[in-house]
């Protein structure tokens, strides 16, 4: 067990390295413009092929009310419990109050992810009823965040940086995930 708690810090201090250095790069600036730049209404969905690869996905949303926190909390959480959604991610009220006051001519950063099957998973977020199992959006049947006011985009892990090795693809989609999540301060999700 040792071992394994030396080897995870070892490699944490590798990425620790990797991050000053993508930072000098400009390589996070790059992967957010690229999701900005790629934006795909959920409508479209369907007609989109995306693979079931390693990578990111950012949900946006160009809201239809000048939110603050106790109406988006209305708007996603109260009403999502009394309609019996399960299972769906909560908002974080020092990352939405980082963007107020909010305007419904602006788009946000509403929700970001990984996930090693891309497509699949996006897929579940856009199309899963209030009910399922999965832990997600749920936007189907959502009545403030629908295909009028959310959109999607999503990066995949480019070949050069795929590992063979699962679990080294996890890892770096995973640190990706929590520094855009640190600079683009999405209203809902994790930490």
């Amino acid at each position: 067990m040792k071992e394994l708690e030396n080897k995870l810090q070892e490699l944490s201090n590798i990425w620790k390295n990797i991050e000053i250095h993508l930072e000098e790069s400009n390589f996070f600036k790059e992967i957010i413009k690229r999701l900005n730049d790629n934006q795909q209404t959920i409508a479209n969905f369907n007609q989109l092929e995306i693979t079931n690869t390693f990578g990111i996905y950012i949900f946006y949303i160009k809201p239809l009310k000048n939110y603050d926190f106790k109406s988006l909390e209305e708007d996603w959480k109260k009403i999502g419990l009394e309609k019996g959604y399960i299972k769906f991610p909560q908002i974080v009220k020092s990352r939405f109050d980082f963007h107020l006051p909010i305007k419904t001519s602006e788009k946000y950063v509403f929700y970001i992810g990984k996930s090693e099957t891309l497509g699949n998973r996006i897929k579940e977020h856009i199309t899963h009823e209030k009910n399922a199992s999965t832990y997600g959006l749920k936007l189907k049947d959502r009545t403030f965040f629908t295909s009028e006011n959310m959109s999607f985009s999503y990066w995949e892990l480019p070949p050069e940086l795929k590992s063979d090795h699962k679990e080294i693809n996890q890892f770096l989609i995973t640190q990706i995930e929590k520094k855009l999540r640190g600079k683009l301060n999405p209203w809902i999700g994790k930490q």
